[in-house]
Parts: C-alpha cells; structure tokens; sequence
C-alpha cells in the first residue's frame, strides 16, 4: 500500500493539462468515478466480480453531479455501498434490490423507505 494509484502515483493528461492540477474538486472525483467505472468492467472479462464502496456520494458535488455519478456507477451492476452524511431523496429504494441503513454510534438501523 505505499505505492499505486491510491497514493496519487499515476498522473493522468487531457490535452496537456495535469488532471489533478486543472480540475476542480468535483470534477476530479467524477473523473475517478469514471476510472473506478472502466475498470470494474475490465475486471468483469477476466471472470472477477468486483464489490464498490462509494464514500460520501455528495461530498463535493452538486446534486445534479452526485446523481450522475451514482447512475454511472451502478449501471456496472456490481454490489455497492454507499454512504452519505444525509438521507438524499433521489437515491432509488428498490424492493428487494437496495436498502438503507442509518449508522448512530456504531448502531445499524435499516431504514423503512
């Protein structure tokens, strides 16, 4: 864990511009929600299922952005986690295909939608 791209060790360019330089905060995190994205279906045609965990979904977004995001990454239907500081409306509750738990100091509620 003291190499790789967690560690801010791969730089990536869009017509000579350092991403990480050029882009706001926001537009940098959809920019790796879009890697984490590709590489996710990579994984799927070597046979790996993957497990995503999107921390603070809203997290420098606007609510606009926060759902694209979201719909970018569960249109790669793989098992995802999700958390946010609040409740947001716009996050589908499916029967049966998603649920929402609310954590107070360590207890986990499943919340009734």
């Amino acid at each position: 864990t003291s190499i790789g791209p967690h560690r801010s060790d791969i730089v990536f360019y869009y017509d000579d511009f350092n991403v990480a330089k050029h882009l706001s905060r926001g537009q940098t995190k959809l920019f790796g929600a879009a890697m984490v994205s590709a590489q996710i279906e990579l994984l799927k045609t070597t046979g790996v299922q993957a497990i995503m965990l999107v921390d603070d979904i809203d997290a420098e977004l606007d609510q606009e952005s926060s759902r694209r995001m979201l719909d970018l990454l569960l249109g790669n239907k793989v098992q995802t986690f999700v958390s946010s500081l609040v409740r947001q409306d716009w996050i589908p509750v499916k029967e049966n295909l998603n649920s929402v738990f609310h954590v107070k100091h360590g207890t986990v509620e499943k919340m009734v939608s």
